[in-house]
């Protein structure tokens, strides 16, 4: 029975830690960094078990699959950078040779994307504070209905929202220089547009919605819609110096506390 429950999973946080196993992560609220190690920073006690009821663990199994997927699959990914470095390849145009050629592994992205997209306090008070400013009748509802973690855990499993994101383009960015930060929303929605439901619904239905999410301290993924349902594809591309440091103050700004930088 898992007790303490990451709402950001530690083979996710480990790409950021030091040569020590710790991270390096800023408090928002109380302005101070810390420097703990992934098992004891974003996670809660029986976070996603549902209220009133004995645990169970039911999300953290689901969880645990797509987060053993995205555990293979960088491991990959850091085998093909390492490679392109050491063979003087294109780092940005060889993973996307990859990805394309090996959608499996574009797959596991993307669902531990999407899983990511949803699984946080961030997720949860955002879709409550939307629903609270649409004030229609069905909305007051779910607004009633999503009470906790677990609601919205199930509520997302049992919806659309991975099919969607498998649907997703992506634009995967590798940084040279200076690191990405990741944080307590590590795959959050950008953009957006009018006269729509919200972020949940948003992605893969809206041509305005986006979300991205750094997969490592060096790779930065923009998950792009694509209303029509032609093949996904995959780019690869530097990213350059100003649009990391954009990134992270994005980041930053996303983070309802707690930045892994």
């Amino acid at each position: 029975m898992t007790i303490r429950q990451h709402y950001v999973p530690q083979v996710y946080l480990e790409s950021w830690c030091n040569e020590k196993k710790q991270l390096d992560v800023h408090d928002k609220i109380a302005g101070k960094s810390l420097n703990p190690s992934p098992l004891n920073v974003l996670n809660e006690r029986y976070y996603y078990e549902e209220p009133q009821s004995s645990p169970t663990n039911e999300l953290e199994r689901q969880f645990g699959a797509y987060e053993g997927a995205f555990g293979a699959t960088l491991k990959f990914l850091n085998f093909v950078i390492d490679g392109a470095i050491q063979n003087g390849q294109p780092i940005a145009a060889t993973l996307e040779n990859m990805l394309e050629n090996l959608p499996r592994h574009a797959v596991a992205l993307k669902e531990f994307a999407g899983v990511a997209y949803f699984r946080t306090p961030g997720a949860l008070r955002a879709m409550r504070e939307q629903l609270a400013a649409d004030g229609a009748p069905l909305a007051a509802k779910a607004l009633d209905a999503l009470n906790s973690p677990y609601a919205l855990g199930k509520d997302a499993f049992e919806s659309t929202l991975l099919e969607r994101f498998r649907e997703l383009s992506m634009i995967i960015g590798y940084t040279g220089g200076e690191r990405l930060y990741t944080g307590d929303w590590p795959c959050y929605p950008l953009a957006g547009g009018e006269h729509h439901a919200n972020f949940g619904y948003d992605i893969g239905n809206h041509v305005a919605a986006f979300a991205g999410m750094a997969v490592t301290p060096r790779l930065y993924i923009l998950f792009l819609p694509n209303l029509q349902k032609r093949a996904p594809f995959v780019l690869g591309r530097m990213m350059p110096t100003d649009l990391v440091r954009q990134t992270n103050e994005m980041v930053s700004e996303v983070a309802m506390r707690w930045v892994v930088r």
